[in-house]
């Protein structure tokens, strides 16, 4: 089996703007990340999320009881990966910090995970409660992801900052988001994975005429966006634990006066429920490489709510 950690992710984007960071709710210094739900004997993957790396972790437990992990808890700080992405000057403006590993699930029922501690220049920081679900057999249902767009007000007024983002929920890791009209080219071999692909406002937004519609009434003072998925928390709604993934999110500042409307944003989903499933997906060739396909997956057209709001 081809391991995640191990897919050299090479990525070429053609943008009008560059990568920066912007204002986000406050969530935990370090928190587990994984799928809500999981089906007996199946694989999925399992991450522990830093705000900073941190100077020394340890677990509450060694084990997680009804879990089979690849690496385990004892090995979380000497397997923290680490990425950044820095700006067009190259200054670096997001850092993210992980733990990853496979989880097999190996009991029905509620499990419980261990609180996982670091320290980081002294101070002490927790993992929130966290659990997941083993059950027999998942079925992907049409609500299974959902995208949501948002502005941080319905009124402004000429000089005020307009803050737009779209967040991915939901209850599957490995849940692959495609734009409607621009798909992106995909090839392999070995361990490494490239993708080439050109990236404007509508592709990155799944708006169409979304780049024009800002050139005319906007300026774009700012724009935060993940285009490898690398950076998800977990948030819980209606009682229900769901993986959430920034898509995109601007600071716009008004040309005019008036009354606008964006979206609704559009992507075609291709979602697996374990990685058994997902690696299924890898068509190998002759000559040594391989193409990534949508075998094992469940497809999904998903849709965001459009917004409206005005300037004064």
């Amino acid at each position: 089996m081809i391991r995640k950690e191990l897919l050299l992710m090479v990525i070429v984007f053609t943008t009008v703007f560059s990568s920066s960071c912007q204002e986000k709710k406050v969530e935990p210094f370090v928190q587990y990340v994984m799928q809500p739900e999981i089906e007996l004997g199946q694989t999925t993957d399992l991450y522990v999320y830093f705000k900073v790396k941190p100077d020394s972790v340890w677990a509450d437990a060694d084990h997680i009881g009804g879990l089979e992990l690849t690496d385990g808890l004892k090995e979380v700080k000497s397997h923290i990966n680490g990425s950044t992405v820095t700006d067009d000057k190259g200054k670096v403006v997001r850092a993210n910090y992980n733990f990853f590993t496979y989880a097999k699930a190996t009991r029905l029922g509620k499990i419980d995970f261990p609180g996982l501690n670091v320290m980081v220049k002294g101070k002490r920081y927790k993992t929130p409660p966290f659990s997941v679900t083993v059950v027999k057999q998942i079925t992907i249902s049409p609500d299974a992801v959902k995208i949501e767009l948002s502005s941080d007000k319905k009124s402004y007024g000429l000089k005020d900052t307009v803050r737009i983002s779209l967040y991915e929920y939901s209850k599957f890791s490995n849940a692959s988001r495609k734009n409607t009209s621009s798909q992106p080219a995909i090839a392999g071999k070995g361990n490494e994975i490239k993708i080439s692909t050109e990236q404007g406002p509508d592709e990155i937004s799944g708006i169409g005429g979304f780049d024009k519609y800002l050139d005319a009434h906007f300026k774009l003072e700012d724009i935060d966006w993940d285009p490898t998925g690398s950076k998800k928390s977990i948030e819980i709604r209606n009682g229900v634990n769901y993986l959430k993934t920034l898509i995109f999110s601007v600071k716009l500042l008004p040309k005019h006066k008036g009354e606008f409307k964006i979206g609704p944003s559009e992507f075609n989903y291709e979602v697996y429920k374990n990685n058994a499933d997902y690696f299924s997906g890898l068509t190998p060739n002759n000559n040594g490489t391989y193409n990534i396909t949508d075998k094992g997956s469940t497809k999904l057209k998903v849709a965001s709510q459009a917004i409206a709001f005005d300037v004064k």
